[in-house]
């Protein structure tokens, strides 16, 4: 006659783990993991200039006297990266936003074009450096027709980034 043997005390504490796991408190707290892996991705992507894919974002071509030379481009104030956050977070998944208005002009370019006006008016400046930092100087004014914004993707919205699903794999391991 056979029978199955084994540890079955360990057997009835793996059980046990995975109960656990199938509670509504247990699914929120890897959700909210993983909405927090997710928001430290895009941060990252700001930091380092580049789209979740791992492409180089377009240099910047006019920002001060240098052109943009040693410039990161959506770092000036660095508003755009520290909107980023999670702001919905379930069950079953999470939401995370940049809360400005012109994060999605950023995610996907946009042509600017005068609505009322023969041209474009901006304000021209330089950033001079001083005892205490560099700081912004009024240096004109720049007129122009139209003004192309490139795309600077930061949020992955064409299919999940393989460094992002390296991260929720990893972060979803050390959860169970």
């Amino acid at each position: 006659m056979s029978g199955v043997t084994g540890d079955f005390a360990a057997l009835e504490e793996l059980a046990e783990k995975f109960r656990r796991l199938a509670t509504s408190q247990a699914r929120l707290a890897l959700s909210k993991n993983l909405a927090e892996e997710y928001t430290d991705f895009m941060v990252e992507c700001f930091r380092e200039s580049r789209s979740p894919y791992g492409q180089a974002w377009e240099p910047l071509r006019f920002r001060s006297s240098s052109g943009g030379r040693g410039q990161k481009p959506l770092l000036n104030s660095g508003l755009m990266r520290g909107a980023t956050s999670p702001v919905d977070i379930r069950e079953d998944g999470f939401t995370v936003q940049v809360g400005r208005d012109y994060a999605s002009t950023h995610q996907k370019g946009a042509t600017i074009v005068p609505k009322n006006a023969k041209a474009l008016r901006f304000r021209g400046v330089t950033y001079v450096r001083g005892k205490r930092g560099a700081r912004r100087k009024f240096s004109g004014w720049i007129f122009v027709k139209r003004v192309v914004i490139p795309p600077r993707p930061f949020a992955p919205i064409n299919g999940m980034p393989p460094e992002l699903q390296e991260r929720f794999d990893e972060a979803g391991s050390e959860f169970i």
